[in-house]
This record gives structure tokens, sequence and C-alpha cells, in this order.
């Protein structure tokens, strides 16, 4: 008896740490994105996941990062370059403004 009580008690430690496992990831998505973008487009596709088109973050592509109904372009802000990224598949952020050195354009550094 002593081995099932055992197995009882590992299988109901398991079954405990999949329930916080869920409700985890039921709560980190909640649809809110942290540090909210002003470079922001409505998309007719939903993504139900984020997607990055540059997810290396170079700084000579200019990316667009997707999530459910929005777009989130690399943008430049003066002669700085702000890229955006998937923190993680329900979250959008981007970068610290990279200074680019011949100025930047169209969410690119120019390289030429």
């Amino acid at each position: 008896m002593k081995g099932r009580d055992e197995q009882l008690t590992y299988l109901s430690m398991a079954g405990v740490v999949a329930i916080v496992a869920v409700v985890a990831l039921v709560l980190n998505s909640t649809g809110s994105l942290s540090g909210a973008l002003s470079y922001a487009e409505d998309s007719n596709v939903s993504q139900a996941r984020c997607s990055d088109t540059d997810p290396a973050n170079y700084f000579e592509v200019a990316g667009t990062v997707r999530l459910r109904d929005k777009i989130y372009q690399d943008h430049c802000e003066g002669d700085y370059l702000v890229q955006q990224y998937c923190r993680s598949w329900t979250q959008v952020s981007h970068t610290r403004p990279l200074k680019c050195p011949k100025g930047c354009s169209e969410g690119i550094c120019i390289t030429g």
C-alpha cells in the first residue's frame, strides 16, 4: 500500500503543477500588449500568435510584427531606428532607439 500511496501523491502533485501551468498560460493571454506602441496599424488578417519578419532585428531590414489584428513596423525617429519584435507568443515590444550613423529611412539604417 505504501508504494501506491506514494504514486498517488506524485500524481496529485503533477496534477496541481499542470493546473497551475494552464492557469498561468490563460492569464498571460489577456490580449494586452506591454509597452503599447503608437506605430500599430489595423490588419484584416488576425494572427493569434506573434510573428516577426525580421526576428534577428537586423538594422538594414525593415521588419513587420503581426499580433492578432495589429501590425507593428520598424520605424525611424529622426536618425534613430526603433525595431519591433515578439517578446513572447502573445506580446510585442520594441528596441531602444539605435543611432544610425548615416541616417534612417523607412525603418532601416542607411548603409550606402
